[in-house]
């Protein structure tokens, strides 16, 4: 493949140049507005000068190539600083050139560098954010002068209108970061500009590696994705805490909520308590939910607390029947290590010691598959021995966010010892959504290999927590609840091809479907009548739920 790469001087094209001619077969064309100081020598590098501004010198420039990535900003010759309006009006016409001739020479492929500044960050007067951590779904809110965020705003706008007329095109936008080849430390420049766009950075490999990696996907369309690096640069600082302190108005989402009334298994939860059982809901979280998120219902009621505070756990749950347990850092990289860990290990501890002294007998945390290792581990310790996984298989885990989950286990094992009457379910939950995704490709195949390819539909993870408030035996139990077959789009590869390509040496137990999960969940199936599809039911038992 012979690869395009416009603005190839710049600081993120030296990244590109770099992961192309040693982790690629890719031949080059280095296109700029100026020639270089100095070549590359190198067979596989050609260079080309062309003002990209003009149309007809930017498609003959890419006559020839295969695929492109797009990384020139500005178009001038001369030295900066350039007239805002000049700057705004190049950058639109240079994307719009991009993506008119990429499609006019029938190319598929297409990489866009865009810009966390899309959504309005670091050029606002005052950004605002209305959740962290932030997504490709937040909405756009550029308003800076120098209008660095409006055109990457427009740019990404133009790629949705391109892969409409020209199907066959994938084209990746990357919203990269502040791109350095090393981690900057801001602990000393909290309260500076760099708060606007929240102390992040993008490593330089790593943003010229999304760019090859966006020349393989197998899906065709268009595609905003960040591409920044999993820890802030203000060091000495807690991520949580830097939120509150800087952005007291934005939600953090899926951080410490302990049967709020948000997240991707409490709200379907409040739904099937409220639509089938009469039970009473107190919904506890670290702030007060939105306004626009407030259930009106007699029978929930709100408080606002920090549970990583014990004597706060226990006014929660006084006069409480059962706990559902939910609070916790969801993923390694929403805090520092110490803070994911330590908070998660102190949350599940306090929920069980303030059960257990309320005299509450049903308790369900919810524990995660990464509990053995999986989706955050370093590559070299994965493992899987055998397929099904149960819940007898050894754990793996290597980070702070899988080591909590499994000390919630043995938490709950210890505290079913100390109180024989107790009912504790740890819940392994999958990624848990409301509807199925497909995964398709070797790129996607391999990313999700991880964690098996599995995940749990919302409603069903719900139900799961149900079902163990009703349960007739005592003691602690580990149970997965994911769904009967995984998400690898049908015709990619069956079941046991998967197995054996990426777990060559894990040993087959059964005979697997083709489309059958890696996750054995019988034990869920006896112990909560639960499946993923069908099972049991929850009753209409008056139980409260704290």
């Amino acid at each position: 493949m012979k690869v395009a790469i416009t603005g190839a001087s710049g600081k993120v094209g030296q990244g590109v140049i770099q992961e192309a001619l040693e982790h690629t077969n890719h031949e080059l064309r280095l296109i700029d507005v100026r020639e270089p100081d100095e070549r590359i020598q190198n067979p596989r590098v050609e260079y080309v000068a062309a003002d990209l501004r003009d149309y007809h010198e930017f498609e003959n420039a890419l006559a020839g190539t295969d695929a492109l990535v797009h990384l020139a900003v500005g178009g001038f010759k001369g030295p900066p600083p350039f007239e805002s309006q000049d700057v705004h009006n190049s950058m639109v016409v240079l994307s719009f050139n991009a993506l008119q001739a990429a499609a006019n020479l029938g190319m598929r492929f297409v990489v866009l560098v865009s810009s966390i500044n899309a959504i309005g960050a670091l050029f606002s007067a005052d950004p605002k954010y209305d959740y962290f951590p932030l997504d490709e779904g937040h909405p756009y809110r550029p308003e800076d002068g120098y209008s660095v965020g409006q055109v990457k705003q427009i740019l990404e706008i133009q790629a949705t209108a391109f892969a409409r007329r020209y199907p066959h095109m994938s084209i990746s936008c990357l919203r990269l970061h502040f791109v350095t080849p090393t981690r900057p430390d801001y602990s000393d420049q909290i309260d500076a500009e760099i708060r606007k766009d929240m102390w992040g950075w993008t490593n330089l490999r790593a943003a010229g590696r999304a760019c090859m990696l966006g020349l393989e996907v197998e899906w065709t369309g268009a595609e905003v994705f960040y591409i920044v690096g999993p820890h802030h640069c203000a060091n000495g600082h807690s991520a949580l805490d830097l939120a509150a302190q800087f952005y007291p108005d934005t939600k953090v989402a899926n951080s410490m909520r302990s049967d709020s009334g948000s997240g991707s298994i409490a709200e379907p939860l409040v739904e099937l308590v409220l639509s089938s059982t009469p039970h009473m809901l107190t919904l506890v979280d670290h702030k007060p939910p939105p306004e626009d998120k407030t259930i009106s219902d007699p029978r929930v009621k709100y408080e606002t607390r920090d549970l990583r505070e014990y004597k706060e756990y226990v006014e929660v749950v006084k006069g409480a029947d059962a706990l559902v347990h939910l609070a916790a850092f969801a993923q390694p990289y929403l805090a520092s290590p110490d803070v994911v860990h330590n908070s998660n290990v102190t949350l599940s501890f306090n929920a069980l010691q303030a059960a257990s002294e309320a005299g509450i007998r049903w308790v369900v945390l919810a524990s995660s598959v990464n509990a053995i290792g999986g989706c955050y581990s370093q590559e070299r310790n994965l493992k899987y021995q055998y397929f099904p996984v149960d819940e007898n298989h050894p754990s793996f885990a290597d980070e702070p966010y899988s080591i909590s989950k499994s000390i919630a286990e043995l938490q709950a094992q210890a505290f079913a010892r100390a109180y024989p009457n107790m009912s504790i379910s740890a819940l392994r939950f999958h990624h848990v959504v409301p509807e199925k995704k497909r995964f398709s490709g070797e790129e996607s195949l391999k990313r999700n290999s991880f964690d098996l390819w599995g995940w749990t539909e919302s409603v069903a993870a719900a139900r799961a927590c149900l079902l163990a408030l009703e349960v007739e035996w005592t003691g602690a139990e580990v149970m997965y609840i994911i769904g009967e077959e995984q998400c690898v789009l049908p015709g990619e590869a069956t079941t046991e091809e998967l197995a054996k390509r990426y777990f060559p040496d894990a040993v087959l137990r059964k005979k697997f479907g083709p489309q059958d999960g890696l996750f054995d969940c019988s034990k869920a199936e006896r112990l909560l009548g639960w499946k993923h599809v069908g099972g049991k039911q929850p009753k209409s038992a008056n139980l409260g739920s704290s």
